[in-house]
């Protein structure tokens, strides 16, 4: 579901997405390995690219060709589901959160992805979901503001360029979290031209 809203609205929108090599290896080894991958425990990281026609791989390094990223759940990218407000980002994830934020390009998040940017970037506004679930919960004893959103609304934080929906984090029907993808992919993809 995550992957379809994603790949639909880019696709609207005229822009292009492509998966990042190291989060598509960890992919790869779950398949290889036959460990279960559910709809939200480990989904890749998609980068948009707004010049239509154009596709970017984020690589070890030099992440300045592409536009905005976007993360769609992000269970097995931390160690939250573990640790909440104490957890740790895998590297390669962190790298490319803060190599966006220092280069001013918009960062969209949605389900439990939030979490990442709530954990690599102080001060960072945020939406989970309404007020007062753990998670929301545990991302302010991290630093970051939470903002309680409905399904079907984003959250903006326009100094840090994050975009945030809580799509599943919300008991609600999926056509509903669907539209709430469907606007963080518009409101990224704003921000990025």
């Amino acid at each position: 579901m995550h992957r379809s809203a994603f790949r639909s609205t880019f696709a609207v929108d005229g822009a292009k997405c492509k998966v990042i090599p190291d989060v598509e290896r960890v992919l790869k080894s779950f398949l290889a390995a036959k460990k279960p991958i559910g709809l939200c425990c480990i989904a890749p990281v998609l980068v948009a690219k707004v010049i239509p026609g154009v596709e970017i791989t984020l690589g070890p390094e030099g992440n300045e060709a592409a536009d905005a990223v976007t993360q769609m759940g992000a269970k097995n990218l931390s160690t939250f589901a573990v640790d909440g407000a104490k957890c740790k980002v895998i590297p390669d994830v962190e790298r490319v959160l803060k190599s966006f934020l220092a280069a001013k390009k918009p960062i969209g998040l949605c389900c439990i992805a939030p979490v990442l940017v709530a954990k690599v970037i102080p001060g960072v506004e945020i939406t989970l979901g309404p007020e007062g679930n753990e998670a929301a919960d545990a991302v302010t004893q991290m630093g970051a503001k939470h903002f309680g959103k409905s399904v079907d609304q984003v959250h903006v934080d326009k100094r840090h360029l994050v975009v945030t929906t809580p799509a599943f984090m919300c008991d609600t029907a999926i056509h509903n979290v669907f539209d709430g993808i469907g606007k963080m992919v518009e409101a990224v993809l704003r921000l990025a031209k």
